[in-house]
């Protein structure tokens, strides 16, 4: 088959809405692709850093300062085990690793999207929903790809390890989990959460995934350059305090939303509440499964929970990481055509998603992303939806239907 023959047969039989979609996602990732042929190697992406931390490992240089750098370094956050991941781009040209990495992303995203609504689902979901999914999903998850940023890599593996769970593959979610959780540590909500509910077939999979992992780099480098990197990735992590940074740098969370609307709080109240949400969420999710609610269920509650505490209540949360919110609300709002959902639960979903692309959108114009962003809007639309999730939950009598709706019943979304 000829590439002009791949490319027909990707179009034909497909409606028209279907044909858009697939238009507008495969131009997107080309212009992404043709601004980073044109533009300097490292402009407008954050990929050299990971390309040069794989550079430093190979050479056993630090992957991080001896001392705590302001907000103005461009700075490697990650373990070391994920800069020995990136090793093998360092022998290739800058673009072309970079472009590598933005398909890793988008596959892994788009990927994870549709396993996950066909995971959940009690019956074969229509392309229609995938498609519906994908269109919501592409004018947020676009601009995200485009800076290089690892987002969509950490949320895309977070949905395959839920599906996985519902299809009772339990080492795919594991592993799944421990590349997130390695790669940016929060993601470690989700995993908790997912044992939560399967406590049994995840929590030693996933603590012995975790361990290796974790011992990994020690066996691909030597032992006292490990042993360093992993103390000075420690003492960054204790001793960052981002609240300090001025308002313009700090995180983007519901510290900011407290700060902005209410009265400024410690940054050491601020991860009690973190703590506390965090084990409020867990209770809820191990409540229902000593109640006997459908596994698949609480999946989508925990995965919602996930969702947001990974981002209004995350460590390191900036507006860019509202990608991993994204897939939640977008399933939300194609579930407001379902009419089991609870009107109240459809407004707040609405609104969220209205909030976000909104801000999102408005990224074109400087100076009203500030306002909007310094106005703490993301993680008060993360709140209305949390709010909207449980919502559906408690008001649902059939404690054996997913939260967002019956997908099966989704055929004329697209029609």
């Amino acid at each position: 088959m000829t590439n002009l023959e791949g490319i027909r047969a990707l179009f034909i039989g497909r409606t028209r809405f279907e044909r858009l979609v697939i238009f507008l996602w495969v131009l997107g990732l080309s212009v992404i692709i043709v601004r980073l042929a044109v533009l300097k190697p490292g402009s407008r992406t954050l990929f050299p850093i990971y390309r040069d931390a794989g550079i430093n490992w190979v050479e056993g240089v630090n992957l991080y300062p001896e001392e705590v750098k302001g907000p103005s370094y461009a700075l490697y956050r990650y373990s070391p085990i994920v800069a020995a991941s990136f090793a093998p781009f360092s022998i290739l040209p800058s673009k072309v690793g970079d472009a590598i990495w933005r398909f890793i992303n988008a596959g892994v995203l788009i990927f994870g999207m549709l396993y996950v609504l066909q995971s959940i689902s009690r019956s074969p979901i229509t392309r229609a929903v995938c498609f519906a999914m994908m269109a919501i999903m592409f004018p947020t998850a676009l601009p995200h790809l485009s800076n290089g940023q690892c987002n969509a890599l950490v949320i895309g593996l977070v949905l395959i390890a839920f599906g996985a769970s519902s299809r009772q593959r339990w080492n795919l979610s594991a592993f799944c989990l421990t590349v997130a959780t390695l790669l940016k540590l929060y993601p470690i909500a989700a995993a908790l959460l997912l044992i939560a509910i399967h406590p049994r077939q995840l929590g030693l999979r996933f603590a012995l995934a975790m361990a290796l992992g974790a011992a990994a780099p020690f066996v691909l480098q030597n032992f006292d350059y490990v042993l360093h990197q992993y103390q000075l990735w420690a003492k960054y992590a204790v001793s960052e305090d981002r609240s300090k940074w001025g308002v313009e740098s700090a995180n983007v969370d519901f510290q900011m939303l407290v700060n902005v609307w209410i009265r400024p709080i410690s940054q050491e109240a601020y991860r009690l509440i973190e703590v506390a949400v965090g084990g409020l969420m867990g209770l809820i999710v191990m409540g229902g499964r000593i109640r006997g609610v459908d596994p698949i269920r609480l999946c989508c509650l925990a995965l919602g929970f996930a969702s947001v505490w990974m981002t209004v209540f995350g460590p390191a949360t900036e507006s860019p990481t509202y990608l991993i919110l994204m897939p939640c609300v977008a399933w939300g709002i194609i579930s407001t055509r379902v009419e089991p959902v609870n009107w109240l639960a459809k407004g707040c979903f609405i609104l969220a998603f209205g909030m976000l692309l909104g801000l999102q959108i408005s990224g074109a114009y400087g100076p009203l992303f500030s306002a909007l962003r310094l106005a703490a809007v993301q993680p008060m639309a993360g709140l209305i939806f949390t709010f909207g999730l449980m919502v559906q939950f408690f008001s649902q009598k059939r404690q054996t239907q997913p939260i967002f709706g019956t997908l099966e019943t989704l055929p004329r979304l697209a029609a």
